[in-house]
């Protein structure tokens, strides 16, 4: 193999490997910040949906005490909100933030609170301020309790983020530690590759001009040059003994007619 060659599939070698292990490390780089960007699209998604979602239970629990005042168009309000509120169960089931588990309890919730905000608006209707005053603290505790509930399970959501967050920001801390110690030694094999390349080029060459400067100064027993090879240094070698014993057989011809 010629020298040219071998040089040039050394370093294209190299190159190869420096653009495989850049190419992981970007391909890397970029899902890191797609899983990120799906995380906080995720949470923010959830977290939106269950603050509305809260917000319309106080609306609701509003427009029931509305009614409880006697205001009888606060009825169309809350119907309403149970629509909005319908949305705000979808928008967090689509987030993907929440379990089945957690939107089975949070469906239960919002049907049992349904029922409560019926039952206070059936009691308003009877006039009794007993069972009014009773069905209405009932609502108020139940209202309290459903979004400590939403509270909580945000709250969760957001821990579970974080621990997310920091599980790929370790993965990625990893995967970046490892490109860099295999770029390190694919610059080590670069630099040994180097150097061995120049010092299989440079090495013949000092043994040929030593044996030239030794038969130019008339050197009798001038040593052949022991460089095998076919390449062009193993070409040369050959084609300088050549010469060697060329002159080594003119100076003994000479020699012999001097004689």
């Amino acid at each position: 193999m010629k020298i040219r060659t071998k040089l040039l599939t050394g370093y294209l070698a190299i190159i190869i490997l420096v653009v495989l292990i850049g190419g992981v490390a970007l391909s890397m780089n970029y899902n890191t910040g797609d899983q990120l960007e799906e995380i906080d699209n995720k949470y923010w998604q959830g977290s939106k949906a269950v603050m509305d979602l809260r917000t319309n239970i106080y609306a609701m629990q509003g427009h029931a005490m509305c009614y409880v005042n006697e205001e009888p168009e606060a009825i169309e309000e809350i119907e309403e909100f149970k629509e909005e509120i319908s949305e705000n169960l979808l928008d967090m089931e689509e987030s993907g933030l929440f379990d089945v588990t957690t939107l089975n309890t949070i469906d239960d919730s919002v049907d049992e609170f349904y029922d409560t905000i019926s039952e206070v608006c059936a009691v308003v209707d009877t006039g009794i301020d007993a069972d009014i005053d009773v069905t209405v603290e009932e609502m108020d505790e139940q209202a309290e309790e459903f979004k400590e509930y939403l509270e909580g399970i945000e709250e969760d959501a957001k821990s579970e983020m974080d621990m997310q967050i920091l599980d790929l920001d370790d993965s990625l801390a990893f995967a970046n530690t490892l490109i860099l110690i295999t770029m390190v030694i694919v610059l080590g094999f670069g630099l040994v590759f180097s150097f061995s390349a120049s010092k299989s080029i440079s090495s013949p060459i000092i043994m040929m001009t030593k044996a030239a400067d030794e038969v130019s100064s008339g050197k009798k027993d001038v040593e052949f040059l022991n460089i095998e090879g076919d390449d062009e240094i193993g070409t040369l070698a050959k084609s300088f003994n050549r010469m060697i014993n060329s002159v080594m057989l003119a100076i003994e011809t000479l020699e012999g007619k001097e004689e």
